[in-house]
């Protein structure tokens, strides 16, 4: 058999026949490796052991590294699975699915710059991805960029619906925006999935009365009036709402 073509970098030496044996060898051993379901762990340090000699033979041989990322992403080795993740993403440079994988491990590792550019090529690559745009949403809001988490976060409701943290995320940066009716759209919607905190819907209820919408507010304020904590405070406040 001939040896296949390695895409090498400028300064890897493709192996000769004795080595490219070896790294056959070693790269046969992983393959059978990962197809178990666990490995016990004397026999994860011999894998791990034939991975590292199979890249000293040719760090860049695509296959080597595939079955090192599932090796990795088995173990959740994030900080050994990035880097191998990011080789094979220069190797295979037009493949979402790589860029996607290679920004979820930095974003699990807080490298949200590095995670940004990753799932920002998965998304140009291939848009549509309800996961990459969460990701990318998240950390624009510890960016403080509400305008960004927004923009994100719409792709990502609009391609897999949303959970309570997701549209009470939203509410909060539309507040904070000071664009009042996006942000009570979007509580209208964590609601819409069941009980919201009492303080959020109180907070809705505020809203509707401070731009005169009365009625959206009755109906905010009769559906929590049989459960209303026995504060006093609580009550008289949505004494006042009915008054209103």
């Amino acid at each position: 058999a001939t040896i296949p073509t390695i895409a090498a970098a400028s300064n890897v030496t493709i192996p000769d026949i004795e080595h490219y044996a070896l790294l056959r060898e070693r790269i046969k051993s992983l393959a059978e490796a990962v197809k178990q379901p666990q490995l016990p762990p004397e026999q994860t340090v011999q894998v791990e052991a034939d991975f590292r000699t199979a890249l000293e033979i040719s760090p860049r041989e695509e296959e080597t590294l595939r079955l090192g990322v599932e090796l990795y992403r088995r173990s959740k080795n994030d900080p050994k699975l990035a880097p191998i993740l990011g080789v094979l993403t220069e190797l295979a440079p037009k493949e979402p699915a790589l860029y996607a994988e290679l920004g979820h491990c930095l974003f699990r590792m807080r490298d949200w710059e590095g995670a940004d550019r990753a799932l920002l090529r998965a998304r140009e690559l291939k848009p549509g991805d309800p996961a990459v745009a969460e990701e990318l949403a998240r950390i624009r809001l510890n960016r403080g960029d509400d305008r960004g988490l927004l923009t994100f976060l719409e792709e990502r409701l609009s391609l897999s619906g949303g959970t309570h943290e997701l549209w009470l995320m939203g509410a909060d940066a539309a507040n904070r925006l000071g664009d009042w009716q996006r942000s009570a759209d979007f509580t209208e919607h964590a609601i819409a999935l069941g009980s919201i905190p009492l303080e959020r819907r109180t907070a809705l209820v505020r809203l509707y009365l401070q731009h005169q919408i009365p009625d959206k507010a009755l109906v905010h304020v009769r559906a929590v009036a049989e459960t209303l904590p026995s504060d006093v405070t609580v009550r008289t406040e949505y004494a006042g709402f009915l008054d209103d």
